[in-house]
């Protein structure tokens, strides 16, 4: 064996080792508490939800497979509020081909998010109006966005190119890194690990942090705004998870979390909310009266509001959150 050949294998034996480095491992639980959602009536059908956000004062919920994909709805919603349907599908100056619904960052003004190409496009909320702010291309992105979930120090995208990494990091400052290699977690071994480890992502405003929760574990990952792994958590409430028959997983977090300054907001299995805070701590288990799919939090009025896939004329309301 050659002295090449050993340090080479040596140095891959480091770098793996240093990917691995130890990082807490933790349980985390909290006391389920029983809420009923108010029934509001929606001012439109809410037809293929996809993603809801409150946004410029105003519900914003994105809807696939319709030409006018964003529904724009005032407060307080009733089947008289102020609405408008936004946006067109096209490559035209502002129109939306495939935005990547992992992607959209909100603001008091208005969002953006990904579009198809590794174009990032700006709307606004003025009145019931969508505007059309800008856009900007990143040529530095290789095949599709997967998330680009806006950290400190980059874009952080769920890896579709190394198999071994979660996601890979797209710096500010240009190129790319590999970060946070895959759990093991168990699972069935004909499944690839994007599929196994199927995620969403809380970011913290500020890009400093991200809380990585997964759709069949009851598990939870804190990264740091450089996506590198801090700690990893378990939440110890399995009694509300639900077993989805048709693919015949028991299923967690699968739907979009919401997140500020200072708490993430996700849903668990078919009708409870969990609360963290930015150190994985489950501060709050909210179990509902009924199921509910797509969900937006009003974190300026403490307000939660969800749709149903079954139920396109209603839009429900959690008037207490915190």
């Amino acid at each position: 064996m050659s002295k090449r050949f050993v340090v080479v294998l040596f140095a891959a034996i480091v770098l793996i080792a240093c990917q691995n480095a130890s990082y807490p491992r933790v349980e985390t639980s909290a006391c389920p508490e029983m809420a009923e959602f108010e029934v509001l009536e929606s001012p439109i059908p809410v037809l293929n939800p996809h993603r809801m956000y409150v946004a410029g004062g105003h519900l914003v919920i994105y809807q696939e497979g319709v030409q006018a994909p964003f529904s724009v709805i005032s407060f307080p919603i009733n089947d008289s509020s102020g609405f408008a349907q936004c946006g067109n599908r096209g490559n035209g100056p502002g129109e939306v081909v495939s935005p990547d619904i992992r992607s959209f960052v909100v603001s008091e003004k208005g969002f953006s998010f990904f579009d198809a190409g590794g174009i990032r496009k700006e709307f606004g909320i003025v009145g019931d109006t969508l505007l059309f702010v800008g856009e900007n291309k990143f040529p530095s992105i290789e095949g599709p966005t997967n998330g680009m979930y806006p950290l400190q120090k980059g874009f952080l995208n769920v890896n579709i190119s190394a198999p071994e990494y979660e996601f890979e990091l797209y710096k500010k400052d240009g190129g790319k890194e590999n970060k946070s290699l895959y759990p093991n977690w168990g699972g069935t071994t004909q499944e690839t690990d994007l599929t196994k480890y199927l995620k969403q992502v809380a970011v913290r405003p500020d890009g400093q942090k991200a809380l990585v929760l997964y759709a069949f574990f009851n598990k939870c990952r804190l990264l740091d705004g450089n996506g590198n792994l801090l700690k990893e958590i378990t939440v110890n409430a399995e009694d509300g998870s639900f077993y989805h028959e048709m693919i015949h997983k028991e299923i967690f977090y699968s739907s979009y979390p919401c997140a500020n300054d200072s708490h993430i907001v996700a849903k668990y299995g078919s009708k409870e909310i969990h609360v963290f805070d930015w150190n994985g701590n489950l501060a709050r288990r909210i179990q509902l009266n009924q199921d509910f799919d797509a969900f937006a939090v009003d974190f300026l009025k403490n307000k939660l509001y969800a749709v149903s896939y079954s139920d396109d004329a209603h839009v429900f309301l959690l008037n207490s959150l915190f």
